[in-house]
Protein backbone atom coordinates (compact mmCIF):
# COMPACT_ATOMS: atom_id res chain seq x y z
CA UNK A 1 0.00 0.00 0.00
CA UNK A 2 2.84 2.27 1.04
CA UNK A 3 4.53 1.74 -2.25
CA UNK A 4 1.22 2.49 -4.27
CA UNK A 5 0.57 5.41 -2.45
CA UNK A 6 4.16 6.82 -3.23
CA UNK A 7 4.09 5.79 -6.65
CA UNK A 8 0.58 7.92 -6.59
CA UNK A 9 2.38 11.24 -5.12
CA UNK A 10 5.05 10.72 -7.37
CA UNK A 11 2.90 10.62 -10.48
CA UNK A 12 0.89 13.84 -9.09
CA UNK A 13 4.00 15.72 -8.93
CA UNK A 14 5.15 14.35 -12.61
CA UNK A 15 1.98 15.56 -13.83
CA UNK A 16 2.12 19.13 -12.24
CA UNK A 17 5.80 19.96 -13.35
CA UNK A 18 4.40 18.94 -16.86
CA UNK A 19 1.48 21.18 -16.62
CA UNK A 20 4.13 23.77 -14.86
CA UNK A 21 6.19 23.57 -18.01
CA UNK A 22 3.65 23.32 -20.18
CA UNK A 23 2.06 26.93 -18.60
CA UNK A 24 5.22 28.70 -18.73
CA UNK A 25 6.55 27.58 -22.40
CA UNK A 26 2.52 28.66 -23.44
CA UNK A 27 3.43 32.13 -21.50
CA UNK A 28 6.51 32.48 -23.50
CA UNK A 29 4.93 31.45 -26.46
CA UNK A 30 2.51 34.17 -25.85
CA UNK A 31 5.05 36.78 -25.31
CA UNK A 32 6.82 36.65 -28.00
CA UNK A 33 3.86 36.30 -30.12
CA UNK A 34 2.77 40.10 -28.75
CA UNK A 35 6.08 41.35 -29.74
CA UNK A 36 5.77 39.99 -33.49
CA UNK A 37 2.29 41.59 -33.57
CA UNK A 38 3.37 45.27 -32.30
CA UNK A 39 6.65 45.03 -34.76
CA UNK A 40 5.12 43.46 -37.69
CA UNK A 41 1.42 43.44 -37.96
CA UNK A 42 0.69 46.36 -35.68
CA UNK A 43 -2.04 47.31 -38.78
CA UNK A 44 -4.06 44.48 -38.36
CA UNK A 45 -3.85 43.28 -34.48
CA UNK A 46 -4.00 45.02 -31.07
CA UNK A 47 -2.90 42.11 -28.93
CA UNK A 48 -2.84 38.66 -28.14
CA UNK A 49 -4.08 36.42 -25.39
CA UNK A 50 -5.25 33.20 -24.13
CA UNK A 51 -8.38 32.15 -23.17
CA UNK A 52 -9.79 30.76 -20.16
CA UNK A 53 -10.10 27.14 -22.61
CA UNK A 54 -6.16 27.80 -23.34
CA UNK A 55 -6.81 29.04 -26.99
CA UNK A 56 -5.13 31.58 -28.46
CA UNK A 57 -7.16 35.08 -28.89
CA UNK A 58 -5.98 37.49 -31.75
CA UNK A 59 -7.23 41.23 -31.81
CA UNK A 60 -7.87 42.27 -34.93
CA UNK A 61 -8.43 45.85 -36.28
CA UNK A 62 -11.23 46.83 -39.09
CA UNK A 63 -7.93 46.49 -41.27
CA UNK A 64 -8.00 42.88 -40.99
CA UNK A 65 -11.18 42.36 -41.31
CA UNK A 66 -11.27 44.20 -45.04
CA UNK A 67 -8.43 41.86 -46.41
CA UNK A 68 -9.00 39.33 -48.99
CA UNK A 69 -9.74 35.66 -48.02
CA UNK A 70 -6.19 34.83 -49.43
CA UNK A 71 -4.55 38.12 -47.88
CA UNK A 72 -5.91 36.89 -44.15
CA UNK A 73 -4.63 33.46 -44.74
CA UNK A 74 -1.45 34.27 -45.38
CA UNK A 75 -1.29 37.19 -42.57
CA UNK A 76 -2.57 34.14 -40.10
CA UNK A 77 -0.02 31.78 -41.95
CA UNK A 78 2.75 33.70 -40.62
CA UNK A 79 1.73 34.22 -37.49
CA UNK A 80 0.33 31.01 -35.99
CA UNK A 81 3.33 28.70 -37.69
CA UNK A 82 5.08 28.77 -34.41
CA UNK A 83 1.22 28.41 -32.23
CA UNK A 84 0.46 24.91 -33.13
CA UNK A 85 -0.83 24.40 -29.58
CA UNK A 86 -4.76 25.12 -29.99
CA UNK A 87 -7.30 26.42 -31.95
CA UNK A 88 -7.07 30.28 -32.77
CA UNK A 89 -9.74 32.72 -32.70
CA UNK A 90 -9.70 36.12 -34.08
CA UNK A 91 -11.63 38.66 -33.16
CA UNK A 92 -12.74 42.24 -34.16
CA UNK A 93 -15.33 43.53 -31.74
CA UNK A 94 -18.81 41.33 -32.74
CA UNK A 95 -16.91 39.24 -35.38
CA UNK A 96 -15.04 36.07 -34.71
CA UNK A 97 -12.85 33.85 -36.72
CA UNK A 98 -11.91 30.40 -36.05
CA UNK A 99 -8.55 29.16 -37.47
CA UNK A 100 -6.63 26.14 -37.24
CA UNK A 101 -2.92 24.65 -38.18
CA UNK A 102 -2.79 21.80 -40.79
CA UNK A 103 0.16 20.13 -39.55
CA UNK A 104 -0.04 17.69 -42.62
CA UNK A 105 -0.06 20.68 -45.71
CA UNK A 106 2.12 22.99 -43.20
CA UNK A 107 -0.53 25.60 -43.11
CA UNK A 108 -3.12 27.46 -41.44
CA UNK A 109 -6.98 26.41 -41.89
CA UNK A 110 -9.75 28.17 -41.90
CA UNK A 111 -12.63 26.58 -39.90
CA UNK A 112 -15.75 29.19 -39.74
CA UNK A 113 -16.71 33.05 -39.24
CA UNK A 114 -20.09 34.02 -37.28
CA UNK A 115 -21.14 37.84 -35.57
CA UNK A 116 -22.35 37.32 -32.04
CA UNK A 117 -24.82 40.40 -33.32
CA UNK A 118 -27.48 39.62 -35.45
CA UNK A 119 -27.62 42.68 -37.77
CA UNK A 120 -31.23 43.91 -38.32
CA UNK A 121 -32.06 46.20 -41.39
CA UNK A 122 -33.72 48.74 -39.23
CA UNK A 123 -35.41 50.13 -42.27
CA UNK A 124 -37.45 47.55 -44.39
CA UNK A 125 -37.80 50.00 -47.19
CA UNK A 126 -33.75 49.46 -48.03
CA UNK A 127 -34.27 45.70 -48.33
CA UNK A 128 -34.20 44.68 -52.25
CA UNK A 129 -36.74 42.57 -53.34
CA UNK A 130 -37.36 40.82 -56.45
CA UNK A 131 -39.47 41.48 -59.52
CA UNK A 132 -42.02 39.41 -58.43
CA UNK A 133 -42.58 41.02 -54.66
CA UNK A 134 -41.88 44.64 -56.29
CA UNK A 135 -44.97 44.24 -58.65
CA UNK A 136 -46.73 41.07 -57.71
CA UNK A 137 -49.29 39.29 -59.59
CA UNK A 138 -52.71 38.76 -58.98
CA UNK A 139 -55.95 36.44 -60.16
CA UNK A 140 -59.28 37.93 -58.36
CA UNK A 141 -62.72 35.75 -59.29
CA UNK A 142 -66.11 37.30 -58.34
CA UNK A 143 -70.15 37.09 -59.29
CA UNK A 144 -73.22 39.07 -58.79
CA UNK A 145 -76.35 37.39 -58.23
CA UNK A 146 -80.21 39.28 -57.89
CA UNK A 147 -83.36 37.54 -58.20
CA UNK A 148 -86.84 38.73 -57.07
CA UNK A 149 -90.64 36.86 -56.78
CA UNK A 150 -91.36 37.98 -60.11
CA UNK A 151 -88.13 35.79 -61.46
CA UNK A 152 -86.22 38.51 -62.90
CA UNK A 153 -82.27 37.58 -62.68
CA UNK A 154 -79.29 39.44 -62.88
CA UNK A 155 -76.40 37.45 -62.45
CA UNK A 156 -72.39 38.35 -63.67
CA UNK A 157 -69.57 36.53 -63.33
CA UNK A 158 -66.36 38.19 -63.14
CA UNK A 159 -62.28 37.53 -63.95
CA UNK A 160 -59.61 39.39 -63.59
CA UNK A 161 -55.91 39.13 -63.66
CA UNK A 162 -53.21 42.17 -63.20
CA UNK A 163 -50.35 42.68 -61.35
CA UNK A 164 -49.45 45.90 -58.70
CA UNK A 165 -47.63 48.60 -59.67
CA UNK A 166 -47.12 50.03 -56.31
CA UNK A 167 -46.51 47.34 -53.40
CA UNK A 168 -50.35 47.30 -52.40
CA UNK A 169 -50.94 50.97 -53.41
CA UNK A 170 -51.77 50.63 -57.33
CA UNK A 171 -52.71 48.01 -59.84
CA UNK A 172 -54.00 47.23 -62.77
CA UNK A 173 -55.54 44.45 -64.42
CA UNK A 174 -57.50 42.89 -67.47
CA UNK A 175 -60.86 41.57 -66.82
CA UNK A 176 -63.51 39.97 -68.90
CA UNK A 177 -67.09 39.48 -67.44
CA UNK A 178 -69.91 37.77 -68.74
CA UNK A 179 -73.61 38.95 -67.52
CA UNK A 180 -77.08 37.69 -67.94
CA UNK A 181 -80.21 39.48 -67.23
CA UNK A 182 -84.15 39.29 -68.05
CA UNK A 183 -86.84 36.64 -66.85
CA UNK A 184 -85.86 33.32 -66.57
CA UNK A 185 -89.66 32.41 -67.73
CA UNK A 186 -89.00 34.00 -70.88
CA UNK A 187 -86.56 32.82 -73.07
CA UNK A 188 -86.35 35.45 -75.27
CA UNK A 189 -85.98 38.62 -72.80
CA UNK A 190 -82.94 36.51 -71.36
CA UNK A 191 -79.94 38.43 -72.83
CA UNK A 192 -76.18 37.71 -72.15
CA UNK A 193 -73.27 40.22 -72.47
CA UNK A 194 -69.99 40.14 -72.57
CA UNK A 195 -67.62 42.57 -71.62
CA UNK A 196 -63.38 43.16 -72.00
CA UNK A 197 -62.10 46.02 -70.14
CA UNK A 198 -58.71 47.15 -68.45
CA UNK A 199 -59.04 48.46 -64.82
CA UNK A 200 -56.91 50.11 -62.30
CA UNK A 201 -56.98 50.80 -58.56
CA UNK A 202 -55.71 52.96 -56.12
CA UNK A 203 -55.33 51.51 -52.32
CA UNK A 204 -55.43 53.00 -48.93
CA UNK A 205 -54.37 50.78 -46.76
CA UNK A 206 -55.83 50.54 -43.29
CA UNK A 207 -53.15 48.36 -41.40
CA UNK A 208 -54.22 47.75 -38.31
CA UNK A 209 -57.44 46.11 -39.55
CA UNK A 210 -56.35 45.07 -42.35
CA UNK A 211 -58.57 46.21 -44.80
CA UNK A 212 -57.93 48.62 -47.66
CA UNK A 213 -60.45 50.54 -49.16
CA UNK A 214 -59.49 51.86 -52.99
CA UNK A 215 -60.80 53.35 -55.69
CA UNK A 216 -60.40 53.20 -59.54
CA UNK A 217 -61.93 53.43 -62.71
CA UNK A 218 -62.31 50.83 -65.76
CA UNK A 219 -63.14 51.62 -69.58
CA UNK A 220 -64.39 48.37 -70.93
CA UNK A 221 -66.28 47.26 -74.60
CA UNK A 222 -69.24 45.42 -74.02
CA UNK A 223 -71.19 43.08 -76.69
CA UNK A 224 -74.87 42.30 -76.78
CA UNK A 225 -76.31 40.52 -79.60
CA UNK A 226 -74.16 41.43 -82.14
CA UNK A 227 -73.46 45.18 -80.78
CA UNK A 228 -70.68 46.52 -79.09
CA UNK A 229 -70.20 49.69 -77.17
CA UNK A 230 -67.17 51.11 -74.95
CA UNK A 231 -68.12 51.97 -71.63
CA UNK A 232 -66.82 53.83 -68.67
CA UNK A 233 -66.88 52.89 -65.20
CA UNK A 234 -66.29 53.83 -61.71
CA UNK A 235 -65.27 51.39 -59.20
CA UNK A 236 -64.97 51.86 -55.34
CA UNK A 237 -64.76 49.25 -52.79
CA UNK A 238 -62.74 48.03 -50.49
CA UNK A 239 -60.04 44.66 -49.57
CA UNK A 240 -59.54 42.53 -46.80
CA UNK A 241 -56.98 40.19 -46.47
CA UNK A 242 -57.87 36.71 -45.60
CA UNK A 243 -55.38 33.51 -45.86
CA UNK A 244 -53.35 34.05 -49.32
CA UNK A 245 -55.23 37.14 -50.99
CA UNK A 246 -57.73 39.12 -49.86
CA UNK A 247 -61.84 39.24 -49.38
CA UNK A 248 -63.22 42.21 -52.04
CA UNK A 249 -66.63 44.03 -52.21
CA UNK A 250 -66.97 46.38 -54.21
CA UNK A 251 -69.24 48.62 -57.17
CA UNK A 252 -69.08 49.73 -60.23
CA UNK A 253 -70.83 52.50 -61.44
CA UNK A 254 -71.43 53.67 -65.25
CA UNK A 255 -73.91 53.57 -67.63
CA UNK A 256 -75.96 50.77 -64.95
CA UNK A 257 -74.15 49.74 -61.43
CA UNK A 258 -73.50 46.35 -60.30
CA UNK A 259 -72.17 45.47 -57.24
CA UNK A 260 -69.42 42.34 -56.90
CA UNK A 261 -67.99 40.08 -54.42
CA UNK A 262 -65.15 38.00 -55.00
CA UNK A 263 -61.58 36.65 -54.11
CA UNK A 264 -58.10 37.85 -55.02
CA UNK A 265 -55.51 35.42 -55.09
CA UNK A 266 -52.18 37.20 -54.78
CA UNK A 267 -49.10 34.57 -54.77
CA UNK A 268 -46.19 35.20 -52.86
CA UNK A 269 -47.69 38.70 -51.39
CA UNK A 270 -50.14 40.11 -48.71
CA UNK A 271 -51.41 43.06 -47.88
CA UNK A 272 -50.09 43.22 -44.80
CA UNK A 273 -46.42 43.35 -46.20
Amino acid sequence: MKEMKRSAIILLILLSGIQILHAQDLAGKLASLNDKLISQYSLYFTSAELTEAKQLKLNAKTDYVKLSKSGRKAVVDNLIRSWQESLVIIQNETYKELWTWDNDKNESRFIDSWDLVAKVNSNPADKVFSPVSKHPWFFYVGNMLRYNSNHDLNGAINLRMGFFLLRNRWDVAASVSEQLSGNVDNDDDLTVSTNVGLSTKVYFPIKNLNISPYVGGMASISATSGNSTATPSFLVGASYLLGIGCFDVGMSMGKSTMMMVGYTIIPNYRFSK
